[in-house]
């Protein structure tokens, strides 16, 4: 990996540690790794985070700040670099000796990208806005293959899977590319709809549709578990507040669905729904048909 690659990362690392960033802030670094860094370089680096799309303020006391809502895709950029520094591990793990790489242990059962042809077309479909054909592998009855046409609209990771979200015509759907075969790219160009398919799951957990109502759900989980709910959110309506006898309370302003409710039942005793009744009722429900196979 380049050296300007490990610049930026170092600046972006900074920026987004650190309430504001000034010069000698960034040279101090540089100087405990025995590297020099000057003005100049600096101000070109920043001017390259900001032409990739980072939203950098710049006051007039030399303070420069890293703004993530005026940062237009904020999440894509982050995951961008969080790749390439991956890539800069990897590499430096080769150069010193390729049996280090077994150091930096992968989740098995990853499936990121699967299969980067499927991938790359559905791509391009959706920047062309051409609609596709393809059969699709039901994971829920095995053996069942049916064929779909669907006007793409974004891909979208969720649980080390990567999914297509699109129109059929039945409406909005979501599509494992790990269950995607023979996808045919169609010469049919297709209005994009992509806003309204984001409404579709803005207000939910995962991919999985809802016909629940938006409601809000009021939580309390004991405090054992914070600072991990608060490193990972559930979802970006969640909030906590102060704890309580050894409890807090966490809400979420969401549909409520199938994702959420398993994300929930894995904190078993160390969660409790205190409302609404009828999410109460369907813990209990769930949790008595959990007990009485023991």
């Amino acid at each position: 990996m380049s050296t300007a690659t490990i610049r930026h990362l170092r600046i972006l690392k900074l920026l987004e540690n650190n309430e504001f960033l000034t010069i000698p802030m960034v040279e101090f670094e540089y100087q405990k790794k025995g590297i020099k860094y000057g003005k100049s370089q600096f101000y070109r680096d920043i001017d390259f985070l900001r032409n990739r799309g980072y939203y950098i303020k710049n006051d007039n006391n030399g303070s420069f700040t890293l703004d993530r809502d005026l940062t237009k895709d904020y999440d894509f950029l982050s995951h961008y670099f969080k790749h390439l520094a991956i890539t800069a591990l990897c590499e430096q793990a080769v150069e010193l000796d390729p049996d280090f790489l077994r150091y930096i242990q992968f989740e098995r059962n990853s499936n990121t990208v699967s299969n980067f042809s499927i991938f790359t077309n559905i791509f391009e479909a959706i920047c062309n806005k051409c609609s596709i054909s393809f059969s699709h592998h039901s994971f829920y009855h095995k053996g069942k293959v049916e064929e779909y046409k669907l006007s793409p609209y974004f891909l979208k990771e969720y649980k080390n899977r990567w999914y297509v979200v699109g129109e059929t015509k039945k409406g909005i759907r979501a599509f494992g590319l790990d269950r995607v075969s023979r996808l045919v790219v169609n010469d049919e160009v297709v209005p994009s709809k992509f806003e309204r398919a984001m409404e579709v799951f803005e207000n939910t957990v995962g991919l999985n549709h809802s016909e629940h109502d938006l409601g809000l759900i009021r939580l309390s989980v004991d405090s054992s578990q914070r600072p991990y709910l608060e490193s990972l959110p559930i979802h970006s309506t969640q909030k906590i507040y102060e704890d309580e006898n050894g409890r807090f309370e966490l809400t979420l302003f969401v549909k409520y669905n199938f994702e959420l409710r398993q994300e929930l039942l894995k904190y078993g005793s160390y969660l409790k729904v205190l409302e609404p009744e009828w999410i109460r009722d369907d813990f209990r429900n769930e949790l008595k048909k959990t007990l009485d196979l023991y």
